[in-house]
């Protein structure tokens, strides 16, 4: 039987997933609680004479249906004259409705320059949105320095999912120079606020000792929390763990068990893993991690 190897997961996105849902932002938004309370055609008034808040008030109302009916094409319309007015936060949504043809066309170049004059206007939730856009060339020359830039940035003020990918920025020496001392650093601030993702990167680098003094049970203890947090790739290595007894007693139960959620989780490499564990074990054991990992699954479900 051949155990399998410790899996670090470190993959840059290349597919264009936006920091903000126009339409969620729209709901979660309290900013326009005041202009809720004015009438519509008060609002519309204002709107019409230019005001950019009253304008991008009006755009809220139609992407949420208040006091009219729900119209994306609507919102936009609204939503683009106050960034065409100079608010930054509609700007942003305006690069979200091109890059994703929210009331409008998909149009990536219009995207990419709404989304750096939110940016340069200072509208944090942007700085990511364009740090995206150079990442994968999307309506600009792709740029991975300039994507790091942006992304370190949004990183700056406290985005977790931009601090860990500034992380493997540095971790790999994508746009930059490797350096494993920066890459550790946000490392750290993402897993701080819970962030799978670097929770599970973060613990291999103090399993292998890579860049940072080996600590075994660190880097267990983040691997299980990233396993709490519904990370794939962290029950896998749990299971390797266990399996190959590094840093925990070796237990094939509970290594089949880490696998068999890790799959569950449509997490590929642990169904092989999986299956040649369970080889070698009697169907007691199998059924124990079968029963256990169902357990698992059930106390750690997301909450409704």
């Amino acid at each position: 039987m051949r155990s399998p190897t410790i899996r670090a997961v470190l993959v840059l996105s290349t597919v264009f997933l936006l920091n903000m849902n126009v339409l969620q932002a729209a709901e979660e938004d309290e900013q326009f609680a005041e202009w809720r309370e004015k009438s519509l055609s008060d609002v519309k008034t204002l709107a019409e004479s230019g005001d950019a808040m009253a304008q991008a008030a009006m755009g809220h109302f139609y992407w949420r249906g208040h006091n009219v009916d729900k119209d994306q094409a609507k919102g936009f319309e609204w939503t683009l004259k106050a960034a065409e007015s100079g608010d930054a936060r509609s700007m942003n949504i305006v690069g979200t409705c091109y890059a994703n043809g929210f009331g409008t066309d998909f149009e990536p170049k219009k995207a990419y320059e709404w989304f750096e004059k939110s940016a340069r206007g200072g509208y944090e939730n942007a700085y990511y949105n364009l740090a995206k856009c150079y990442m994968n060339g999307m309506g600009v020359e792709l740029s991975k320095q300039k994507a790091l830039k942006w992304f370190e940035a949004s990183a700056g003020t406290g985005d977790a999912d931009a601090q860990n990918l500034v992380a493997q920025f540095y971790m790999r020496g994508v746009g930059t120079v490797a350096n494993t001392e920066k890459a550790l650093h946000w490392y750290e601030k993402a897993a701080a606020q819970d962030y799978a993702n670097a929770q599970g990167d973060l613990a291999l680098l103090f399993l292998n000792g890579d860049g940072v003094p080996k600590d075994e049970e660190r880097g267990i203890e983040l691997l299980q929390k990233a396993a709490k947090n519904g990370y794939p790739p962290a029950m896998f290595n749990l299971g390797v763990l266990y399996q190959t007894g590094q840093g925990v007693k070796a237990d094939l139960t509970k290594a089949l068990q880490w696998y068999i959620i890790s799959a569950m989780l449509q997490y590929p490499p642990a169904n092989e893993a999986g299956a040649s564990l369970a080889a070698d074990l009697t169907k007691v054991q199998v059924n124990k991690a079968k029963k256990d990992a169902q357990a698992w699954m059930e106390a750690n479900a997301p909450k409704e």
